[in-house]
């Protein structure tokens, strides 16, 4: 028994089932896609997730107070078709917004 065992690898594995299952942003081999699954009583999270040399600011708005639901995706300012974000250049920052809707 050690009071170290979220040295062994824990915390990474509880970031990542956050990150991926609570929050959506799921990486895989064709890129970063977006399907949130937040708890109702939250109004909004941002979330900066590094991906391919690029850096995505996402804010994530569920003013409806859905756990699940449509998403609306906004990159840079213009709609995008979908929930599966661009890839870019090494070093490109995009600023990512999700609305839930029902």
């Amino acid at each position: 028994h050690s009071i170290f065992g979220w040295l062994t690898g824990t915390a990474g594995w509880l970031c990542r089932c956050i990150t991926e299952k609570v929050l959506g942003v799921q990486a895989d081999y064709e890129g970063l896609t977006l399907n949130p699954c937040l708890p109702s009583h939250w109004d909004s999270v941002r979330v900066e997730r590094d991906y391919r040399g690029c850096r995505y600011l996402i804010t994530i708005s569920n003013a409806n107070g859905l756990c699940n639901g449509q998403v609306a995706v906004t990159v840079d300012g213009c709609a995008i078709e979908g929930n599966r974000l661009p890839q870019g250049d090494a070093g490109t920052v995009f600023s990512v917004h999700v609305t839930i809707s029902p």
